[in-house]
């Protein structure tokens, strides 16, 4: 028996073995998981990671309001590409559209970190200064109040911003490392990251500080709010493991593979970079950014002081805000979303029902952009999609010019595109303004932009490529949509009104008086001697410019608002009236116009243009109609299509439609 004992003690030893080493893999949260010691690197444009749907990987409604994002990274020595703030490399966050995360971009000639949330008065962000080539710990940290950034354990910066905004359940976007599967290449990574965790938590400092430098356990104190854990172990089949057991598992793309996997570096932080905080209206609730809704919302700030240079290119570095003026906020009025810093603005309407689409949201890049084009002609008769330009930031207004298309873009600033061939449209030119711009107008060869915080700018376009400030004039309020008539500029100020320019001399426009706002003035157009002021709450203004530099306010019985936008075409009046739709009036006598016919989409008319008897609308909620105008009291619908992106902007042009979608950039249609 005896010689049997050792091997019978061997197998029981064996099994014993066995039965732990199963224990340690099956039950991974037992004991601490040490780092696997390899990090992902990004080496190549095009190459980056889908985590998933936003929604689903938090797997909780309440992510909106509470998230921690807690990782290491190595940005690359190469510098970041020359972009808006929050544009750029997408290192780590939400895409399509952008909400919250993290980028690198140049910047006012600082190669810098972007951290940014989307909230409902726009994109409130922090920079951040690193050492290219080494390590660092961030975590970004959001409680609904604030968004706070820690750097290798380190306090930072806070700033107010707001609950995460999404305007559609069904574009709350996706998670993504190292870039979004955009066209453009400038907004693809370079560098590595390891220990990626996000959490449906907002994590304390002294929790980051304990556990920033290994890996994860139970005994986290927010153990069972971990969202998704990435440790970059691979998958043979070309994916990457979710350590949470969260099962949100990581698809790599472009031509990504276990070569990425590298052996980690990461050491213990050593030293800690500089915050510079962009500059924001916020306060308790931030306003110095367009949100979810175009809406005109109130801001108290400072006036800027523009240079009589040209801004470095940059979306809203240089951005001083406006003087103090009390904005009060309509009430039906769309938010807009978006991604810069510094923005304005924010309208109330919340669009609901803009599907999904693989190009919804614009790339933002500072270069130019090569447009995509619809593989098949269009059908006749109907809408069809027939190329688009994935501007920067948020296509706001377009303007024709020669064979150029000119787009107002927040975020993107003045966008020159050459639409000669319709199917081919391709940007050539661009100008960052020094904050958004929300508006365009041309006489002769220059371009007059509605600034925002920065007032009127006047650029000499008579080289597309090459747009070049000549011009401006700062406004104390926020500068929106402009008309030129006669030497003379009216400026559509927002709170502060209608100011009237004299542009005789667009390298010194003049001012010469100013009408005073009844709510908020968005738009105008002239008929005649006769000028027609959009003015929001207050609906549809008329003045007389006999004496055109002492209009006088004609009386009539008004009736309209919200009002966007005006348009003329013939003896009749087209008026953007938000949430009452398409408004028509009779213009036989001008100064007292009579309604004769009406259309409601159902949503909120941003803009509207007219060819003939067929009226184009832009709704901000439900995207872009056509509608038969032949018998104005029987209104009727020839199409309507969804857009990506809200319609903003609208104008039609030898069988073209050509709409500034916000998000979804500057985008071409067949005509009905």
């Amino acid at each position: 028996m005896k010689p049997q004992s050792q091997p019978v003690f061997n197998r029981l030893v064996s099994m014993l073995l066995i039965i732990f080493i199963l224990v340690i893999t099956f039950l991974p949260w037992s004991s601490s998981l040490a780092n696997p010691g390899y990090s992902l690197e990004f080496n190549d444009a095009g190459n980056y990671v889908d985590l998933g749907d936003s929604s689903e990987l938090w797997a909780n409604t309440n992510w909106l309001n509470l998230k921690t994002l807690s990782f290491w990274l190595k940005p690359s020595t190469s510098p970041g590409p020359v972009a808006p703030p929050g544009s750029g490399q997408l290192i780590l966050g939400i895409d399509r559209p952008r909400l919250f995360g993290v980028s690198r971009s140049i910047s006012s000639d600082l190669d810098q970190l972007w951290v940014w949330n989307a909230d409902i008065n726009g994109v409130d962000m922090l920079a951040v200064d690193f050492t290219p080539g080494e390590w660092m710990h961030l975590a970004i940290v959001h409680d609904g109040l604030n968004l706070t950034v820690f750097v290798n354990g380190e306090f930072f910066a806070t700033k107010v911003s707001g609950p995460t905004y999404i305007n559609n359940i069904n574009r709350d976007g996706f998670v993504f490392m190292g870039g979004n599967g955009r066209p453009d290449l400038t907004q693809y990574y370079t560098g590595e990251l390891e220990e990626v965790q996000l959490w449906n938590a907002a994590l304390e400092q002294s929790t980051i500080q304990s556990w920033k430098d290994h890996g994860l356990d139970s005994t986290h104190p927010n153990f069972q709010a971990l969202a998704a854990y990435y440790q970059m172990v691979y998958q043979p089949v070309g994916l990457l493991t979710d350590d949470s057991g969260n099962d949100n598992t990581g698809i790599l793309l472009g031509s990504m593979d276990e070569t990425n996997f590298i052996i980690s570096s990461v050491p213990f932080p050593t030293s800690t970079p500089q915050i510079t905080e962009i500059p924001s209206t916020s306060t308790s609730t931030p306003t110095n950014s367009p949100s979810a809704t175009d809406e005109p919302i109130a801001t108290n700030t400072p006036s800027p002081i523009p240079s009589q240079t040209a801004p470095p290119p940059t979306e809203t570095p240089t951005e001083v805000p406006p003087s103090p003026t009390s904005l009060l906020i309509p009430t039906d009025t769309p938010i807009e979303i978006p991604p810069s810093p510094t923005f304005t603005h924010t309208p109330t309407g919340i669009p609901t029902d803009i599907p999904p689409s693989p190009t919804l949201i614009p790339s933002p890049t500072a270069t130019p952009t090569q447009a995509t084009s619809s593989p098949t002609p269009p059908p006749s008769g109907v809408f069809a999609e027939i190329a688009f330009v994935d501007t920067p930031g948020y296509s706001y207004d377009i303007y024709p010019y020669l064979q150029y298309m000119l787009v107002a873009d927040l975020g993107g600033g003045l966008r020159i595109v050459d639409i000669s061939d319709p199917t081919q449209p391709l940007e050539v030119g661009f100008h960052l303004t020094p904050t958004r711009a929300y508006g365009v107008s041309v006489s002769g060869s220059f371009a007059y932009v509605g600034g925002s915080n920065s007032g009127l700018r006047i650029f000499d376009i008579q080289n597309p490529a090459q747009p070049i400030e000549v011009g401006f004039y700062d406004t104390p309020g926020t500068a929106w949509d402009v008309t030129i008539h006669n030497d003379r500029a009216y400026l559509a100020d927002r709170l502060s009104g209608l100011h009237i320019f004299d542009v005789s001399d667009p390298e010194n426009p003049r001012l010469i008086t100013t009408i005073p706002t009844l709510d908020q003035t968005l738009d105008t157009i002239i008929y005649g001697n006769l000028l027609f002021m959009a003015d929001y709450g207050a609906g549809v203004r008329i003045f007389d410019l006999t004496e055109p530099d002492f209009p006088q306010e004609v009386p009539w019985t008004n009736g309209l608002g919200p009002s966007y936008g005006v348009h003329i075409s013939g003896d009749r009046l087209y008026v953007a009236d938000g949430t009452s739709g398409l408004v028509i009036l009779d213009l036989s006598n001008p100064s007292q116009p009579v309604k004769v016919g009406q259309y409601r989409t159902g949503g909120t008319v941003r803009g509207a243009w007219v060819n003939g008897n067929v009226a184009y609308l832009a709704d901000w909620t439900n995207g872009l109609y056509a509608v038969d105008i032949s018998n104005p009291a029987q209104i009727t619908l020839i199409d309507h299509i969804l857009v990506p992106g809200r319609a903003r902007d609208v104008r039609y042009q030898d069988g073209y439609v050509y709409l500034a979608a916000y998000e979804g950039g500057f985008r071409i249609y067949s005509a009905p």
